[in-house]
């Protein structure tokens, strides 16, 4: 080996990382200017976002640009676009955990992996969290408590009796804040109502489950089978075309509303003509 300089010690990178996490930041602004929670308020009502509507928010806070007062800003403005009727629910998935072989979860402690303004919100004061190893939300307002009690005691993560589910029947908006119809979880809710042969594992899986009182106990959950791509955001222009989807920029940043009960209608529809409608066929998309 050479004898050339040291390798840096973890206290060393440490500013390099923060260098670079600034210089990301500052390229967003140059790249996308900044917004304010103002901003993105009167965006979200000009795409179509509900007062006192249930409102399902699938996010990416780089996505936006630079945000004043970041994810807090961004929730502050969804929260305020909905009003004190209306309530809000983003995805906490920690499934990236199980991928890995970390078969724990803790509702009060395990993070979400889709994104950071979803980790904001779920350690919020007031927000509840289903308690699901691989596919929790989180949800604050009227509907709250209902959307998220009982996840545990589905047969699927996002089927019968989950949050999804009860979305659909609230005739939730789903919002992708500068994301896609590739991140909508509820299309596996459909492929769980369709009963396709490729969404689930053949066996269930022991989970040590930590609940919000602290009691931990072991539990039994199947996990959705990985391998077959999607072409979720192919379906756009479908739903645009018959009105379920609105296109819009929300800080700068092209963003989707989707109407999710015409939506299920649909897609189940097409899924009962071809229980292979949503998953991928190379070149054929």
């Amino acid at each position: 080996m050479s004898s050339g300089a040291a390798l840096p010690t973890p206290a060393a990178k440490s500013p390099i990382r923060r260098l670079k996490r600034t210089a990301k930041v500052l390229l967003r602004a140059v790249a996308k200017g900044w917004c304010t929670r103002e901003r993105i308020a009167a965006d979200l009502r000009a795409l179509g976002v509900r007062p006192g509507t249930t409102l399902l928010v699938h996010s990416s806070l780089s996505s936006l640009g630079f945000v004043i007062g970041g994810a807090d800003a961004v929730i502050g403005a969804l929260s305020e676009v909905i009003g004190p009727d209306g309530t809000l629910v983003l995805p906490t998935h920690s499934w990236e955990r199980a991928g890995r072989g970390d078969f724990t979860f803790d509702l009060q402690r395990t993070p979400s992996c889709v994104g950071v303004i979803s980790e904001v919100f779920r350690t919020m004061p007031g927000v509840a969290r289903s308690l699901h190893p691989t596919h929790s939300v989180s949800a604050v307002g009227p509907r709250a408590a209902y959307l998220t009690e009982g996840h545990e005691l589905a047969s699927t993560p996002c089927g019968e009796g989950t949050p999804y589910a009860r979305l659909i029947e609230e005739r939730c908006q789903i919002l992708f804040l500068g994301t896609t119809l590739d991140q909508n979880t509820i299309f596996h809710t459909l492929e769980a109502f369709a009963q396709v042969e490729y969404l689930l594992r053949d066996e269930d899986e022991v989970f040590s489950v930590t609940d919000a009182k602290g009691q931990t106990r072991e539990m039994r959950f199947r996990r959705h089978e990985r391998g077959l791509n999607r072409r979720f955001a192919a379906t756009e222009g479908l739903l645009e075309s018959r009105g379920i989807l609105r296109k819009g920029l929300v800080a700068g940043s092209p963003s989707l509303l989707v109407e999710s009960v015409p939506m299920a209608e649909l897609i189940s529809d097409l899924l009962r003509e071809n229980p292979h409608y949503l998953v991928s066929q190379q070149g054929n998309d």
